[in-house]
């Protein structure tokens, strides 16, 4: 069986290039597919109002990240 597949039509560089092709061609249509979805989800969540509860939890990362910053930024001038 392999003898058959492996036969004198067989070319590395052909079957790279078919490949190399077909692996762009997944990429660009799962961006694709990837961006659509999450525009429609952004879409449904404005008709519906949004989600308090995810704007509160980025609410609370933001909180977070800015304290942690206030606190390095106060102990480095504690340092000097």
């Amino acid at each position: 069986m392999v003898g058959t597949v492996v036969g004198s039509n067989f070319s590395v560089k052909k079957t790279l290039a078919a490949n190399f092709i077909a692996g762009i061609g997944w990429g660009v249509g799962a961006t694709i597919g990837l961006a659509f979805f999450l525009s429609l989800v952004t879409w449904i969540f404005a008709q519906l109002g949004g989600i308090p509860v995810i704007g509160r939890w980025f609410v609370e990362g933001i909180n977070v990240t800015n304290n942690a910053r206030e606190l390095k930024d106060a102990n480095s001038r504690l340092d000097r």
